[in-house]
């Protein structure tokens, strides 16, 4: 596509967003728009480049000012997962994974939940920590199905050992954060800012586990929970 064409596409779409109104219309354009619109990122010419960058923190500036508004997650994911996209946009697909995966209703983050765990093969680290964070407090939503077969379809991940030896160390470093931890850090604050890691964990394991938005005292119990059981740890090491 020429590049006078692309800059009149996105235009459009800057147009669309701007008079979006109600949260409905405005999460209509998002889910529509802003996969594609990612895609743009990789574009050889400057200027839409550059376009795409405003459209972008113009939508920022209107999704994280409206929490009803739900983002096109299935579609992030799945053009996360595809090979040929280009590492630059994946940074681009995490940012809004990250926003929009806990707006889901719980129902449908934990029938994402497999999705995300497939996600972690061959990605950069701090992609996998994120993932993993967005994951922990589903987990005990996620409905096991009794069925080996599709039990191993659901963890198909545990294929892969890299995979799963990440998802190992980092459920045990949850297990060991205490519940006052989180409770001690504000939304935003991260845990690079004077919290003192417990016995047995890195600062580095801290500051993973705790996240940009630690979780509550009460969701990280949830996490708790699922780790004390065992029941992923053997499901993994029984579908290996």
């Amino acid at each position: 596509m020429a590049s006078r064409d692309e800059m009149v596409l996105l235009e459009r779409v800057f147009l669309r967003v701007g008079t979006a109104e109600t949260d409905d219309q405005l999460q209509n354009v998002i889910c529509k728009f802003l996969p594609p619109v990612l895609l743009k990122l990789a574009s050889e010419q400057d200027g839409v480049r550059k376009m795409v960058m405003e459209l972008l923190v113009h939508i920022n500036k209107r999704v994280r000012s409206r929490p009803a508004v739900q983002l096109p997650v299935e579609a992030l994911l799945l053009q996360y997962q595809d090979p040929s996209t280009s590492p630059f946009v994946m940074n681009f697909n995490i940012i809004y994974l990250k926003l929009g995966y806990p707006r889901l209703p719980i129902e449908k983050q934990a029938e994402l939940a497999s999705s995300l765990l497939e996600c972690l093969d061959g990605k950069p680290l701090l992609h996998q920590e994120a993932l993993l964070f967005m994951l922990m407090p589903v987990l005990s939503s996620m409905e096991i199905p009794p069925d080996p077969v599709k039990r191993k379809a659901l963890f198909s991940f545990t294929k892969k050992a890299r995979s799963v030896n990440l998802f190992m160390d980092y459920m045990l470093d949850m297990l060991l954060l205490p519940y006052g931890t989180t409770s001690e850090v504000r939304p935003g604050q991260g845990a690079s800012d004077g919290l003192i890691a417990p016995p047995g964990m890195s600062e580095y394991a801290l500051k993973r586990v705790t996240g940009e938005n630690p979780l509550s005292p009460e969701g990280l119990e949830k996490v708790h929970c699922v780790n004390n059981t065992y029941k992923y740890h053997l499901l993994i090491l029984g579908s290996s």
